[in-house]
């Protein structure tokens, strides 16, 4: 709103109305930016089918045993191993 004051000058007031509007406005942004921390959603495992995700082949070269990859590099790479599997045939 425009109010002219004393002097002459118009000065430019905020109405109640905008105020309510903006706080919503900044209560609703909050609360977005909190959710993900307050409560976080449930995740689910999908279920009934199951995926096959060994590598049956590479290039259009079966695997059987090992891989056949030409390695072209001779950098070595660290491996720890933390904790060993047993597999059985």
């Amino acid at each position: 709103m425009l109010k002219p004051d004393k002097d002459g000058s118009i000065r430019l007031t905020v109405s109640p109305f905008l105020k309510v509007v903006l706080v919503v406005i900044a209560a609703a942004l909050c609360l977005i930016a909190l959710r993900g921390f307050l409560a976080p959603s449930a995740l689910y495992a999908q279920s009934g089918s199951e995926m096959d995700v060994n590598i049956k082949s590479v290039g259009g070269w079966s695997i059987y045993g090992a891989l056949p990859i030409e390695i072209k590099s001779a950098t070595t790479l660290p491996v720890e191993i933390k904790n060993e599997i047993q597999l059985s045939d």
